[in-house]
């Protein structure tokens, strides 16, 4: 039975919409929602019958008030129409408002604010000279609850055109100041009302992803009423919470034009900036710790202006409220002290400007005639040294001193233009090294840098047109997906080894039927070539050289993932970030430092191993002197020097980044279980490794006395493989039979490895085979004494597609469904090991058996072919859900 209340409104809503002004069609409707605002409803009624403007009809939604508004609105029932709801939020009795609308124009007023005199006319005029407008927007007097005043608000002073770039990135909106076309508010569905807190700036949104139009008045036409309650304050979490919400589904949106998609960064960071000053208002300070951690995970430049930011949008906000904000005391909160301790900004920052201070103290007592020279090669002297220190913004600013001081100094405009380049701003650097060879043309050094930046310029110019192109749907149209694979090292010739191998079948998989483009690190000019021969099986494949690093490392970050996070990269993917990839692939744990530029898309990391599992077991049992010197000379070794330390430093970093992926795959159930046992959130699928059987013949030498161990000799496991089965194991062999030699087959060996060739004579060394089956030709087995690693061996795979008998270790066979005696032999020991070979050197029907039951294992369960075509379908199906 309804209430006596609602029979009671009822009849009110009859009654007042019987006298709801009806002698002539208003051309504007203003719309008052109203929920227990009896107080300052009469205000805000007034200031509309105040209007110099008079062709207009006033709609009030009681949105379920429990004051006195029906009271208030009955000397009011001849100007108004009139209707109560249950309570359901503003953006419902907004909705019901536009439902009700005569007028073309709509004019929202909230119950609290206040109309000035011209505001309907000054709007309606801009309508007027401009027809095709969804959008008037003016300016606000912001006041107190009390009606005092506190300040003009006038925003087109500093963002004079309401593009779509300053519609998404400074969101001025509030709906009071604004006059809408009730046609485009009817074309996008008005409110959504899932939105209680950000649900006129969806709007606005969701207007201008259909091509609405908007304008400036620049004139001050609402009282904006900030109130001083504390439940203001009280709710913040809650709607910090819904408007994170709110962008993460605009943003998901599978139809948002190019100009809107390409900002979506920007805004995060703008946006949870905004959600961590709510937070912070409201007194939840954790959670405002949270929302700038979410906010650094979309910036694109250095911590000084991270933190700059953060504390200039405190400060605005703050004061927009008509309060103070104490930077002081927000300076000694916990929280914001753990983020400053993580950033790890201090010791650096006061490293610099001490530096400055001496310098131009030491100037300011010295004496001499030409102080300008003296300040510019100050300048140009410490912007020189902090570039090497790789703080590239920082060096900047202070090049640009020497500059301005000096702006024909060659020298100065080079390096100048050294610093835009480590940046990647190629026009900048271009700018600045022709002017260093106007003044001085003879110099060979800026000749060549010149050339170098405009052989970028032009991959870069190839790039644009790229994403140009990509967007305007240029494509054949038989293909599926439009996919993404970024990969930290090239993912082709497949003698690179292992990863390398399953990377470019990856590749060729997916390349067949869906749009594919491929980028990749490289660490040599030489693998440019790779574009050209990847460019068979996608799209398009882009080949980055190691840049330089987007900050300064004082030794907070993971050696690895601080490495390679670089300027260049980062720009080339978030101007790819601009095509709508269905989805993105992220191989390897490192290559998430640029997750951020695709946070609204469909994610999956490729896990091939465990990464800090890795290097924990390195530090727990391995001579870290002996990693140490190995990496001076081969660079793949450096990520196993200082095990200790990385490893915790890599593990808080899979812990932070595995759960923002939509998916995340591993190559065993092993995996999975160390993945999800540290990440609690999203999906992890096992994604076998394989091997390309079609392409692998077996081979048959049972007479040969040759052992075969085959593996990337650059990679840490494998030397320490090698080393353990050369002095541990091999001369137990050589005791049973010393016919019996070891061939070690495997990409970038280093001298340690190649000079086991020269110690003993049973020992052959085969640099960067170009076919692993002619090498196998040559041996009776393979051996795998691995005592280090995570994933599995795609080694194991490729001895047993060529039908060699294989021997390894636990750790070597873990996570491949293989069982020892049948599909090879298991042993750890180093006496056990070697009577495993020897049992199959000797016994021919053990040999036979193992060469055949291999080979049968890895055609069933362990070809790519099988592998991705199943992986493929459990995309698809994931994709039609989304969709």
């Amino acid at each position: 039975m309804k209430s006596d209340r609602v029979n009671y409104v009822e009849s009110q809503n009859k009654n007042l919409l019987q006298s709801s002004i009806e002698d002539q069609t208003p051309r504007v409707s203003v719309i008052i929602p109203t929920y227990n605002n009896a107080q300052y409803l009469p205000e805000a009624i007034e200031s509309v019958l105040n209007q110099t403007y008079t062709n207009y009809e006033i709609i009030i939604i009681n949105d379920g008030s429990t004051d006195n508004t029906i009271t208030i609105l009955e000397k009011y029932q001849d100007k108004i129409t009139y209707i109560y709801q249950e309570n359901q939020g503003v953006s419902a009795a907004r909705n019901q408002g536009i439902s009700l609308a005569k007028g073309e124009l709509i004019a929202f007023l909230d119950a609290d604010d206040i109309f000035m005199a011209h505001k309907l006319e000054k709007q309606v005029e801009v309508f007027e000279r401009q027809p095709d407008l969804g959008i008037v927007n003016s300016g606000f007097r912001l006041i107190r609850e009390n009606g005092e005043f506190i300040a003009d608000i006038k925003r087109w002073e500093t963002i004079p055109e309401l593009t779509i770039e300053t519609w998404i990135l400074h969101q001025p909106v509030l709906p009071s100041a604004m006059m809408f076309s009730k046609q485009w508010l009817e074309k996008v569905g008005g409110f959504d009302t899932r939105w209680f807190s950000s649900e006129d700036v969806d709007l606005v949104f969701r207007l201008i992803a259909q091509g609405c139009r908007g304008v400036w008045l620049p004139q001050v036409t609402i009282y904006y009423r900030r109130h001083d309650r504390s439940a203001t304050w009280k709710n913040s979490l809650k709607q910090a919470r819904n408007s994170e919400a709110m962008e993460e589904n605009f943003f998901a949106r599978q139809d948002l034009p190019a100009s809107i998609s390409s900002l979506k960064n920007q805004f995060r960071f703008n946006n949870f900036t905004w959600l961590a000053w709510l937070c912070y208002q409201g007194g939840f300070i954790t959670e405002m710790a949270e929302y700038l951690r979410k906010s650094q995970l979309h910036a694109s430049f250095s911590w000084s202006e991270i933190v700059v930011r953060w504390i200039k949008c405190f400060k605005n906000c703050t004061e927009l409220y008509g309060y103070t904000f104490d930077v002081y005391t927000f300076s000694q909160l916990p929280e914001w002290q753990a983020i400053v301790s993580r950033l790890q900004i201090s010791p650096l920052f006061n490293k610099y400007y001490q530096t400055i201070a001496s310098y131009q103290k030491l100037l300011a007592e010295k004496k001499h005639d030409n102080q300008r020279e003296l300040y510019a090669r100050t300048y140009y002297h410490l912007g020189h040294n902090i570039l090497e220190q790789r703080d590239i913004e920082q060096a900047i600013i202070l090049l640009r001193k020497a500059v301005e001081l000096e702006p024909n100094n060659a020298c100065y405009n080079n390096e100048l233009g050294k610093a835009f380049e480590d940046k990647y701003d190629l026009e900048d650097a271009i700018a600045l090294y022709q002017k260093a060879l106007r003044i001085e043309p003879d110099n060979q050094e800026f000749t060549q840098n010149l050339a170098r930046v405009i052989k970028l310029q032009k991959k870069w110019q190839e790039l644009t047109e790229y994403c140009q192109k990509i967007n305007q749907q240029i494509l054949p149209t038989e293909k599926s997906l439009k996919l993404l694979m970024i990969f930290p090292y090239p993912p082709y010739p497949s003698a690179k080894g292992g990863a390398a191998i399953r990377m470019f079948e990856q590749i060729k998989y997916f390349g067949k039927d869906h749009h594919l483009t491929v980028v990749s690190l490289i660490f040599d000019e030489s693998d440019y070539v790779l574009e050209e021969e990847l460019q068979p099986y996608c799209d398009r494949a882009w080949m980055v050289k190691l840049g330089n690093p987007m900050s300064p490392n004082v030794g907070d970050k993971q050696q690895q993932v601080y490495n390679l996070k670089t300027w260049n990269m980062w720009k080339t993917l978030q101007q790819l970030s601009q095509i709508d990839f269905d989805i993105v692939f992220f191989d390897f744990i490192v290559t998430s430092s640029y997750y951020p530029l695709f946070s609204d898309r469909f994610t999956v990391l490729h896990e091939h191993n465990i990464e800090s599992k890795l290097l924990k077991n390195c530090q727990q049992t391995y001579n870290q002197e002996l990693i140490a010197d190995l990496a001076i000379e081969v660079a793949a070794i450096k990520p196993f020097v200082n095990a200790e330390h990385e490893y915790q430093k890599l593990e808080t970093f899979e812990n932070t980044m595995w759960p923002e992926f939509s998916w995340r795959t591993v190559v065993s159930e092993a995996d999975k279980q160390e993945l999800n046992k540290r990440c609690h959130k999203g999906e992890t699928l096992v994604v076998k490794n394989g091997i390309d059987t079609n392409k692998i013949q077996p081979v048959n030498n049972k007479e040969s006395q040759k052992i075969l161990f085959m593996g990337t000799m650059s990679y840490y496991p494998n030397i320490d493989a090698v080393l353990y089965f050369v002095e541990q194991i091999l001369p137990l062999i050589r005791q049973e039979d010393d016919r019996i030699s070891l061939c070690i087959a495997g990409r970038e060996p280093p001298n340690m490895i190649k000079e086991l060739a020269t110690s003993q004579t049973n020992i052959e060394i085969i640099p960067d085979p170009e076919d692993m089956s002619l090498v196998a030709q040559e041996c009776i087995a393979s051996v795998v004494p691995l005592r280090l690693g995570s994933g599995t061996r795609i080694k194991i795979l490729h001895a047993m597609a060529m039908g060699l008998p294989v021997v390894s270790t636990s750790l070597g066979c873990e996570g491949l469904e293989m069982i020892d005696s049948i599909h090879l032999l298991v042993r750890n020991k180093p006496q056990d090991f070697a009577a495993a070979v020897m049992q199959i050197y000797q016994d021919q029907q053990l040999w036979t058996k193992l060469r055949e039951n291999g080979r049968q294992l890895v055609e069933k369960q362990y070809d790519w072919h099988h592998i991705f075509t199943q992986y493929e379908q459990e995309i698809l199906a994931r994709i039609q859900n989304l969709t």
